[in-house]
């Protein structure tokens, strides 16, 4: 068995205006070249906001992993932004030393005429490439 790194990143607090969209990216980097294996994603928001979002993970550009939409309303709600992806036993996405991976979240007010706040995160899980030789 190999032991898995978890990454952690948040997106920090968003504060969106009815009718607006807001969009957060950031980078995760490693030391050394890895082996992703999967994530679990995240969107929070205040209760009782109306909006829609998603979540997603790249590599040299390329969405691996999306989750979303995500939506809340007063009368409709589902979430598919709350539990883990992985790649199929034995699979994996290499990352190169330096290549990186970017994520997105993207959280849009709908319907929250006093505002909307909330947030994304996501855990990373990854193999470190020295413990595969």
């Amino acid at each position: 068995m190999l032991p898995v790194e978890v990454t952690f990143w948040n997106s920090g607090p968003f504060s969106i205006g009815f009718g607006k969209t807001e969009r957060r990216e950031g980078r995760i980097t490693f030391s050394e070249s890895r082996v992703l294996i999967g994530w679990s994603p995240w969107i929070g928001v205040s209760r009782g906001t109306i909006f829609e979002g998603h979540i997603a993970l790249y590599h040299r550009n390329e969405p691996l992993f999306v989750r979303g939409p995500h939506k809340e309303a007063p009368f409709a709600y589902y979430d598919v932004a709350g539990t883990s992806d992985f790649f199929p036993s034995e699979c994996g996405r290499f990352v190169e030393l330096g290549e990186g991976l970017g994520i997105e979240v993207v959280l849009s007010n709908t319907g929250s005429l006093r505002g909307a706040e909330g947030h994304g995160n996501a855990r990373i899980y990854t193999v470190k490439t020295s413990f595969l030789s």
